[in-house]
Order: C-alpha cells, then sequence, then structure tokens
C-alpha cells in the first residue's frame, strides 16, 4: 500500500511483497538488458522469470534458452495462400522463392502478400515481387534502421510497401511515429493527426496493407512497424508532433482544461 515515490521505490515495495512466494514473472518481447536485470533482482528465491525476446544475447546467465522457429515451409504457405484467398496449390513456383526471401516470417508474408493482386497474374507478380526484395540496399538499411537486426525481412517488407503506397497514405503512415510505442490509437485521435473528419478509410487503407492493426475502433502497429516509420519520419518527426498538438491547441481554443477525453 501506499504512495510511490519513483522507480526505486517501486522496485524496493515490489521485491518485499514478493519475498518467500513461489513466483512466476513474465516478461514479454524484451529488448534492453536493463530491464531484464532489473526483473532478475526483484526475483525471489523461489520464483522463476519466462522471457520472450527475439535477441538471444540477452539470455545470459542461468537461463534454459527454448528456440521458437519461424513458420514451416508449408505453414508458410497455407499463410500466404490464405492471405490471397487462394488454395495452396494455386500459388506459383515463384511463391516459394518469396517465401525463402522472407525467411517464412509471418509479418513480412503479410505484408508482401498484400502487394500481390490474386486476380492477375501470379507468378510474374510473385517474380516481381522477389526481385524488389533482391534489389534492396541491404547494407545501407542495416546500417541506417535502428534495430534492424530485430526483423530484417520485415523491415525489407515495409521497405518495399512504403515506396508503393499513394503519397497520401506514405505521409499518413509516417504521422504514425508520433505515437508511443503499444499505443492503442482511437480512431477520432487520427482525424486529428491527419486533419480529416474520415479518418476511418485511410486507417483501413493502412490496415488492408498490413501497414497497421485495427480492433474495436483503435489502430495500432506492430513494435517493428512503428521502429520503421520513426526511422522513415526522419527529421520530420518533430513536425508531427507539432500538427498533433495544435490540432489539440485548436480544438480547445488553447485552454487545455476544455479538451474533450477522446480516449488518448
Amino acid at each position: 500500500g501506499g504512495s510511490i515515490a519513483n522507480q526505486r521505490d517501486a522496485a524496493s515495495k515490489l521485491t518485499a511483497r514478493l519475498a518467500d512466494r513461489r513466483v512466476l514473472l513474465i516478461a514479454d518481447d524484451v529488448w534492453r538488458q536493463g530491464d531484464l536485470d532489473a526483473l532478475r533482482d526483484l526475483l525471489p528465491a523461489q520464483g522463476a522469470l519466462l522471457v520472450t525476446t527475439r535477441d538471444s544475447r540477452l539470455l545470459r546467465g542461468a537461463t534454459v534458452p527454448v528456440e521458437v522457429d519461424a513458420l514451416t515451409p508449408d505453414q508458410a504457405r497455407g499463410l500466404l495462400a490464405g492471405l490471397l484467398d487462394l488454395d495452396m496449390g494455386a500459388l506459383p513456383p515463384s511463391a516459394g522463392r518469396l517465401i525463402r526471401r522472407v525467411g517464412r516470417q509471418p509479418l513480412a508474408l503479410a505484408i508482401s502478400a498484400r502487394l500481390v493482386n490474386p486476380r492477375d497474374d501470379l507468378e510474374s507478380q510473385f517474380a516481381e515481387l522477389c526481385e524488389a526484395f533482391e534489389a534492396l540496399d541491404k547494407d545501407y538499411l542495416s546500417h541506417q534502421i535502428p534495430n534492424y537486426h530485430r526483423g530484417p525481412s520485415v523491415f525489407d517488407s515495409l521497405e518495399i510497401s512504403l515506396t508503393r503506397l499513394e503519397a497520401e497514405d506514405r505521409e499518413r503512415f509516417l504521422d504514425l511515429a508520433v505515437f508511443p510505442e503499444d499505443a492503442r490509437v482511437p480512431v477520432p485521435v487520427l482525424g486529428r493527426l491527419w486533419g480529416t473528419k474520415l479518418p476511418r478509410g485511410l486507417a483501413d487503407r493502412l490496415v488492408s496493407r498490413s501497414l497497421a492493426r485495427l480492433a474495436d475502433g483503435h489502430l495500432s502497429l506492430h513494435d517493428l512497424q512503428r521502429d520503421f516509420a520513426r526511422f522513415k519520419a526522419g527529421d520530420t518527426l518533430e513536425a508531427r508532433h507539432q500538427r498533433l498538438t495544435e490540432a489539440y491547441r485548436a480544438a480547445c481554443g488553447g485552454d487545455w482544461g476544455r479538451l474533450d477525453d477522446d480516449g488518448y
């Protein structure tokens, strides 16, 4: 009980509460060594820590690593066919080449699949998409995109997808970089950011390209999608933040206490 003064105070109180207990702490999607070390410090003698991460370098000390593999080739083909609303037998040989190229990673496959029109010639489309992957300057991307090692095939897919968006949709995707990690953004808030009273159509177009997720009236990004958006926004990120702030300022006439609760 009682108030918490700061992070150190919170850790002290939690350590006291967990002492002498048999507990399992679960840390999902860990990327920073400091975060993991802090959880280890909280762990009581009879406790255990379950960690999920894409960076095995964090798992030092007394750990029991369990690797979760990418999709099997059949699973990847099934996913790709399902995304295109096709039978697996309808996928052309070049689809297998694409699957190998993206490492059978579900998100990369989903983004890539949205660049294919199932009503047009599949063989040529998949072959052209593979050529686009092979033409990427991966050395440049790996050096320029923070955390590229976290999901190279996803970042590669995002790079290709972004170049094929209409200019307006491309800018609206980059606008999403202003939101914090794991944010669930109400669709009306997107209207403020994008300067439109009809944001749902724009949101739906991004979702249709597997560039965002929409559930219960809230848009969200996978952490790799957000990393990519922030990288691409670059020096324009501050201006995008300012645009959202000014939209809220205009809505309340500068009297911030008059702002309605829009869920964000």
